[in-house]
């Protein structure tokens, strides 16, 4: 039997191989942009680089290629994998997989909560409106703004404080 037949007959196709490996961050928050790899022993074998998610197809590249999320969305956790077409031998091609990794696009932070104090202030006196939230400790260091808005209407918007103060409070600062 010639070597090519052989090499045919035996060429693995479709099967999980150590020759091409998938890597993506081990954490990720929501807005973050998130690489995902998929790297053979020699990327210049690569002919066509497909990505999964959830087993589905979501992109196809002619060469080897990351997959990029710009703004990621709790929507993009899943389960990625992707499968080269790569040269094997002279007009040979072969169809490496690799296994799936799990992506967790976590949340940055929990919906805000809003307190006053003093929680009933008389007319004249300074209240003081609180955002209250909290960043996870690997994001301690993220700077957010907050903005504070009364029936629909913004009052303070962008600042990296998360209070706002009333100096003399009247009848007309009630609402939502």
């Amino acid at each position: 039997m010639p070597l090519c037949l052989l090499l045919l007959v035996f060429a693995p196709v479709g099967v999980q191989s150590d020759w091409l490996s998938i890597s993506l961050p081990h954490r990720s928050y929501e807005g973050d942009q998130v690489v995902i790899s998929c790297t053979g022993k020699n990327n210049g074998d690569i002919k066509r680089l497909k990505y999964f998610k959830d087993g589905y197809h979501i992109e196809t590249y002619s060469s080897a290629s990351s997959y990029t999320i710009r703004n990621a969305r709790r929507g993009d956790s899943g389960s990625y994998s992707c499968k080269a077409d790569r040269k094997f031998f002279l007009f040979i091609d072969t169809t490496e997989e690799t296994g799936s990794k799990w992506l967790n696009v976590q949340e940055l932070f929990p919906a805000p909560g809003l307190t006053a104090s003093p929680l009933q202030p008389v007319e004249g006196s300074s209240v003081t409106l609180s955002c209250n939230t909290w960043l996870p400790s690997d994001r301690a260091t993220t700077q957010l703004r907050y903005s504070f808005f009364k029936d629909g209407h913004t009052l303070q918007s962008g600042w990296t404080s998360s209070k706002f103060t009333i100096s003399a409070i009247s009848k007309e600062d009630s609402g939502n």
